[in-house]
């Protein structure tokens, strides 16, 4: 008995260490596939004591009922405890670390979830946690601490009642107790099991991934307790109405689940490494998420950007890359054979995760055909996400090949050609609005040469067959808004994790051998009911460098690249590629060539299309400028090159000289309306400025993109080459930090714009962002005006699992820092800033906050947690009341924690007085004395602020301020 009492205590509490981790291929590959599996164990444990669960910004006690073991591995892996199922009573306690997510969450629960503003003021305060009461829960780490959950409690049943040694050891002892309870427990447990991890894995946050790979860095590779990830969810007794919102006949038991997570490495790229947050689907079947509260990563010299400390970080890499025709020609084959060398900093390393390069691959295409060292060995290597499953007590299987990501191939349009004014450079471009028969490239079977015969044939045409005419039907606005586009491939994302053979000491470089084949979708068109037409032949860009993981910032790459492609007898197909050009050659197999190189590069890209080239020398200190156009666009090309200097030599007096030599700019495949109408911003892709136009099967429907921006077309040239700063140059630390390079990528174009065409357009782009923000209009469904007023747009506190759109939280962060915060410190302290900004290599949130502060010599403290981070829009309401000698204005928000600061008119019939009314608590007040009973009070009459209402009304009763003079008992 006592043999077996130690068989099974080394079974699933051990934390055996492996001499040697699992280098070789086959020894991997089994470890993997026998790490990967999750199931909930046989006993039950019924809690007579306390359990006490902290960890990150959440502490769980548990005080009755029972919790189950979560067990992975299998052999040759050891049986693992890595979590607890619970079914009981309990409670949970969210601290808030950050003043703007107290404020935040006691916003929310205030305004959406029955809280009253009292009970919540502590809480907005800092000076209490907010606690709920629990009755269900999971638990999963790696981290030794979950086993020992299960410490001096009984098994319900017989089982092992295990108890902590003075060593640090367990004892261990079979008792048997009463059962009773135990069935119901297993059946609510394996729900709660199944359900959860589903909703984890489909929020983007696997726990078996997870798990797997913590303990292989744990138990292989001796990574230190503190970077094993932990996620806890935990059923409450509060509805947090973010997964259900408005009315519906059900127990909106979804709506009550509160998150923990904790992430040392970041490797799940949320900037945080402790977060509190909810999640779900609603009836709606929509995915929704919100982050409460966070932890974020610090470091002990505040002029130090956080990063992680045991890393591999890109040095270099030097790619060969061929194009092919793929036999139905609507496809290209890219082979890209590459060198990648790598240096381990921090501490000596053994362990490669990386992000392959599927961008713009079609599914299923994607093969990896070499990955050894330089010199040839074989490397062992493993798909994060391949070979999970979940076994045992009817848990559900849930089969995982690929983790998907956010679609980021994010496109821009560009204005219709009769919005152009008559001093637009780039008026007559060709490149706006296409209608009617627009081939979109020029060539005249309209699909990059691929015969009719191919077309109809081709098994990847989704939908009705392509006609063997391509002339359009009906060209009214419903037909062009259900114009799809066909064979469009969703982006995804792969990531793997390679083991060393050797350890390569800190400081150390190896290189890789990495050979990878794919196809990219070629030839682009959309069908309109019968109708087809084509969006141009081109693969557009696309990365072809491994990103290393977790993200931090992206990787960064000095790069030399080889490509070449052998086009069709008499059709163009030219290549763009990142990077300044070396040569340009064609050899006697009829390839041509383009050799390019880069330094300190993010993401360096290339593709191929049927363009022509118009190509302009560098000229007084300005790069060169690369002009690749569709045949029948081709006309407009020498327009480019003049454009592109104009907006550098803006940007030259504002920030440092441009430092690449050479500008390729490329036309991609035609956007669709609806496309247009939801896309967000596009990542900066290094040297290279992408144009695009909308293609719309009905002329004049494109009034909300004019409406928008009337200058589209020359805000995106604009915002690219902004980006080759704010974005390439300097770098965003992690990813929650990538909306201040958007934000200053924006804002530099705008003042582009404001220079090149005067102040009116620059007041009237402002105006339509404003529009968009506080009046959106609904797009298939993905956006209401509901979600918009009871939803953060928080462009600081958001993270890559938020559900609220990219495009509004960028264009929020647009208005707030290029507006709202130049004209509260004044144009001289905020492009001083920005100034300082553009010397640095990367940024973060707290760096942005604290050179604009050292710029304006004040706090923004303010005004970054109530707008930056907090991120609602306000509803606000004043009221005026008038005395004998004196009058009162009280001015509210339907916020009512944080502090802000409202412009305010007050017109008499002699004079206009301009002043600010700081709201505080959600309300603030002036007495204004001598005022005549018709002045009239106008809320933010510039309109400064964003706020979906402005209301102001007389009144002769009370104000809703508390600090009402009228109210007050005047002294005798």
């Amino acid at each position: 008995m006592l043999l077996l009492l130690s068989f099974l205590l080394n079974i699933v509490l051990a934390e055996p260490a492996s001499t040697e981790p699992p280098v070789d291929p086959e020894a991997l590959n089994t470890w993997w596939k026998a790490a990967g599996q999750l199931r909930m164990g046989d006993t039950a444990y019924r809690i007579t004591q306390n359990v006490q669960f902290k960890d990150g910004v959440c502490d769980v006690n548990l005080s009755s009922g029972m919790v189950i073991p979560v067990y992975t591995g299998k052999a040759p892996v050891s049986e693992k405890i890595v979590g607890v199922v619970f079914v009981g009573e309990g409670d949970l306690s969210v601290r808030f670390p950050e003043r703007a997510d107290a404020w935040s969450f006691s916003n929310h629960m205030s305004r959406f979830a029955g809280k009253s503003k009292e009970e919540m003021a502590l809480i907005a305060n800092q000076q209490q946690d907010y606690k709920v009461g629990i009755e269900q829960g999971l638990i999963l780490s790696a981290d030794p601490r979950v086993s020992k959950l299960i410490y001096n409690l009984e098994p319900a049943g017989g089982g092992i009642f295990f108890s902590e040694k003075e060593d640090g050891g367990a004892d261990a002892t079979y008792i048997v107790t009463e059962k009773k309870g135990r069935f119901r427990a297993k059946m609510v447990g394996t729900n709660i099991l199944a359900d959860r991890s589903d909703a984890l894995q489909r929020l983007g946050l696997d726990p078996r991934a997870m798990l797997r790979q913590d303990r292989l860095l744990g138990e292989e590779l001796g990574f230190p307790g503190h970077y094993l990830r932990a996620v806890g969810e935990y059923k409450t007794k509060d509805r947090y109405h973010i997964a259900g919102q408005g009315t519906a006949v059900s127990s909106m038991d979804y709506d009550k689940w509160m998150s923990c997570y904790r992430d040392g490495r970041d490797e799940a790229g949320v900037g945080y490494r402790a977060m509190a947050f909810t999640h779900g689907t609603d009836l709606d079947k929509r995915r929704h998420f919100q982050r409460f509260s966070g932890l974020k990563f610090m470091t002990a010299n505040k002029n130090e950007l956080p990063k992680p400390q045991m890393r591999m970080e890109a040095v270099n890499a030097d790619a060969t890359v061929e194009f092919r025709d793929t036999k139905d020609r609507l496809s290209q084959q890219v082979t890209v054979d590459a060198l990648l060398t790598f240096e381990a900093q921090g501490t000596n390393l053994q362990y490669l995760p990386l992000r392959l390069p599927t961008g713009g691959a079609e599914r299923g295409s994607w093969v990896l055909d070499e990955f050894t060292l330089e010199d040839g060995s074989p490397l062992a290597w493993v798909g994060m996400h391949a070979d999970l499953s979940d076994t045992g007590n009817n848990l559900r299987k849930s089969r995982v090949p690929l983790q998907d990501s956010d679609i980021s191939n994010e496109a821009i349009g560009a204005e219709e050609q009769d919005s152009l004014s008559s001093n637009n450079p780039l008026a007559n471009l060709g490149l706006d609005e296409e209608s009617g028969g627009s081939t979109g490239q020029g060539d005249a079977s309209g699909f990059g040469g691929a015969d009719t015969e191919d077309l109809q044939s081709s098994s990847r045409i989704e939908g009705p067959e392509a006609p063997a005419s391509f002339r359009l039907g009906q060209t009214d606005q419903s037909v062009a808004q259900s114009e799809r586009t066909v064979n469009s491939n969703a982006e995804y994302s792969y990531d793997i994790i390679a083991l060393l053979p050797k350890v390569v000491k800190k400081g150390e470089k190896v290189t890789i051998h990495l050979k990878w084949t794919a196809e990219w979708s070629f030839a682009n068109f959309a069908l309109a009911g019968s109708s087809a037409r084509t969006l141009g032949a081109t693969t557009g860009v696309h990365a072809i460098f491994p990103e290393v993981l977790p993200l931090a910032g992206g990787t960064r790459w000095d790069f030399k690249i080889k490509a070449g492609t052998k086009p069709p007898m008499f059709r163009p197909e030219n290549l763009v590629s990142s990077g300044d050009t070396i040569r340009v050659w064609q050899d006697e197999g009829l390839w041509n060539w383009v050799e390019s190189t880069g330094t300190q590069a993010l993401s360096p890209s290339l593709g191929v299309g049927r363009w022509e080239v118009h190509k302009e020398e560098p000229a007084k200190g300005m790069p060169a400028v690369s002009v690749n156009l569709f045949p029948n666009t081709f006309s407009k090309a020498k327009m480019f090159g003049p454009e592109v200097r104009r907006v550098l030599v803006f940007f030259q007096g504002f920030l440092p000289g441009y430092d690449q030599s050479e500008v390729d700019v490329f036309q991609d495949r035609s956007l669709l309306l609806g496309e247009a109408l939801r896309m967000s911003r596009l990542d900066t892709q290094y040297g290279l400025i992408k144009i695009q136009t909308i293609s719309s099967s009905a002329v004049g429907v494109t009034s909300d993109l004019r409406d928008e921006d009337s200058k589209r077309a020359q805000t995106q040239i604009a915002r690219q080459l902004a980006g080759q700063y704010w974005g390439q140059r300097v770098a965003p630390n992690n990813e929650t930090d990538t909306w201040i390079t958007t934000v200053l990528s924006d804002a530099y174009a705008a003042y582009y714009i404001r220079a090149a065409f005067g102040q009116e357009e620059h007041e009237k782009r402002m105006l339509g962002v404003r529009e968009i923000l506080e009046n959106p209009k609904e797009k298939d469904g993905t956006w209401k005006k509901l979600d918009a007023e009871t939803r953060t747009y928080s462009p600081a506190g958001a993270t890559r699992l938020s559900d609220v759109p990219q495009k509004f939280r960028s264009d929020y962060a647009f208005f707030v820092i290029s507006e709202m915060l130049r004209l509260q410190i004044g144009n001289q302290a905020y492009f001083s800033a920005l100034e300082n900004l553009s010397s640095l290599d990367r940024v973060n949130t707290d760096t942005f906050q604290r050179v604009f502060e050292e710029s304006a010599k004040q706090s923004l403290d303010d005004f970054f947690d109530y707008w930056v981070y907090g991120g609602y829009i306000p509803k606000i309401e004043a009221s005026i009341r008038h005395g004998e000698d004196e009058s009162f204005l009280c001015v509210t928000t339907d916020i009512p924690f944080g502090t802000m600061e409202i412009p305010v008119r007050i017109q008499m019939p002699d004079k206009s007085i301009d002043a600010v009314i700081s709201i505080k608590g959600g309300e603030g007040s002036a007495v204004l004395p001598n005022i005549p009973k018709s002045t009239k009070v106008t809320i933010d009459p510039l309109n400064l602020l964003l706020a979906f209402e402005r209301d102001v009304t007389k009144t002769q009763g009370r104000s809703s301020c508390s600090d009402d003079p009228f109210k007050r008992k005047k002294p005798e």
